[in-house]
This record gives C-alpha cells, sequence and structure tokens, in this order.
C-alpha cells in the first residue's frame, strides 16, 4: 500500500492587508502552485503589532521572523535552514513579517521560536 503523504503547512503571518489586486492574484496563484508540492500555504493578516506579537505566539511548529537587521542567506541557505526547521516543527511553519516599522520589540528579540 502506498504511504500517505506528508503535507507541509506554511503560514505568511503579517501586519496589514493588501489591496493590491496583482499581490492577492499573485499570492492566488502561489497557494495553488504549492498545494500540487504538498505544501499548504495560507497567508494571515493582522491589524498592528500587538497582534502580531499574539498570533506568532499561538502558531504551532518553528517560527522564521523575517528582520531587516537579521542573518542574510543565499537562496541555497535558506531553503536549508527552512526545510530543517520544518522538520522540527512537525511540517508546521510560520513566517513572521512585521509592518511599515518593522517588527515589535519582542518578536526581533526571538528571531526563531522551535515548538
Amino acid at each position: 500500500a502506498p504511504s500517505p503523504t506528508m503535507v507541509a503547512r506554511v503560514v505568511i503571518l503579517s501586519v496589514g492587508k493588501t489591496k493590491e489586486d496583482w499581490l492577492n492574484t499573485a499570492v492566488d496563484e502561489y497557494v495553488k502552485r504549492l498545494r500540487a508540492s504538498s505544501v499548504e500555504l495560507e497567508c494571515m493578516w493582522v491589524k498592528d503589532d500587538a497582534a502580531l506579537s499574539a498570533r506568532a505566539a499561538e502558531q504551532p511548529g518553528s517560527l522564521i521572523v523575517l528582520d531587516e537587521r537579521g542573518a542574510l542567506y543565499t537562496s541555497e541557505a535558506f531553503s536549508h535552514v527552512m526545510y530543517e526547521l520544518l522538520e522540527e516543527g512537525g511540517s508546521r511553519l510560520t513566517f513572521v513579517i512585521g509592518g511599515a516599522d518593522g517588527l515589535p520589540p519582542d518578536l526581533r528579540a526571538t528571531p526563531a521560536k522551535r515548538q
């Protein structure tokens, strides 16, 4: 019997919601493409930094906090880190993106959470 396929769940958590049609179209296209490769992608939009911190704390699995002051990776190195965190997080991974003023200090202080 064939083995069941493991589905990775990736969340993009960000402050604000775009009103740009082209961006919404692009996100929808990537969600569709990734679904075919056993990756479930969800975009979550929150109102402000407090909501971002609260929602990030609720996310299962691993957390990647994207910060302009953070480490720089090549595509290959980032891919390696991402897959390691997916394994450690039980196939659950959340990317956190701050608003126009960047990330709230509590999220900046903890660049990666592994549960």
